[in-house]
């Protein structure tokens, strides 16, 4: 896991501009062509995605693919799923309590929300990424629903590490009559989500949250110049892309890749 946590910081930006212009560097002195281009394209690459404008291009392509629940298809689903989105460390003003990350929180808030309306009960899934977390991520989000919203969870998982896991996982705890879900998770993660749950035998109703819809009031000035939101927008989007694009080519190479 350790290991690819390292795989993902340099793939992903600024990760992937950092190598590169290294790699410039070091080339420059014997192929001074080559080694100028790749500092150019590590600096412009790096501007282009901390630009909100690139940013919310990139993540538009990817939250287009999914559109908000109605109730009328929450009708035809028979629970509704919630994966993990990581953790916040101990917190003093909760008793050193480890909490559910803020995008857990937003997914388990839109999750209440939608089980009040429809009636249906909760899943949720995730587990423990890092040694030393002492508790899984689904117990986690289930106490936080439980004694700040006071709703009730029938199933927990707490054994994944990663969206595919999460899929595997949950078919294997629910039982087979169980085929429907509504799969609450964020606009840009519901992509790869949805296709690892499918893949995993479920039946998918997309409950996406989290859009990042065109800001018409920002000035194109201030579109254009580079931010820190910009650019952790824009890797959390080449995440997405790339998470997707390796579950399909496991599945493409080796079948239905196990969990």
């Amino acid at each position: 896991m350790i290991g690819w946590i390292l795989l993902k910081s340099i793939l992903l930006p600024p990760g992937n501009q950092l190598v590169t212009a290294c790699a410039g560097l070091l080339l420059q002195r014997r192929w001074p062509w080559l080694g100028g281009g790749l500092l150019a394209f590590s600096l412009l690459s790096l501007y282009l995605l901390s630009t909100s404008f690139v940013a919310t291009e990139l993540a538009l392509g990817l939250e287009g693919r999914s559109t908000p629940v109605s109730m009328a298809a929450l009708k035809h689903a028979q629970l509704l799923v919630v994966p993990g989105a990581g953790r916040r460390p101990p917190a003093v003003e909760y008793d050193n309590r480890e909490r559910p990350s803020a995008l857990a929180t937003e997914r388990l808030l839109y999750a209440a929300y939608l089980s009040r309306r429809s009636g249906l009960e909760l899943a949720l899934s995730g587990g423990r990424v890092v040694v030393g977390e002492r508790e899984s991520e689904a117990a986690l989000m289930a106490r936080q629903l439980q004694q700040e919203l006071a709703l009730p969870v029938r199933w927990q998982e707490g054994a994944s590490r990663t969206t595919r896991e999460n899929a595997h996982n949950t078919r294997a705890l629910l039982p087979q009559s169980i085929q429907r879900i509504a799969l609450v998770t964020h606009a840009m993660h519901m992509p790869r989500a949805r296709y690892a749950f499918e893949q995993a035998g479920f039946e998918v109703i997309a409950a996406p949250l989290g859009y990042h819809p065109r800001n018409q009031a920002l000035s194109p000035v201030l579109q254009w110049l580079p931010t820190a939101r910009g650019l952790l927008l824009s890797r959390d989007v080449l995440h997405e892309w790339l998470g997707e694009i390796w579950y399909r080519l496991q599945d493409r190479l080796f079948g239905d890749y196990p969990a």
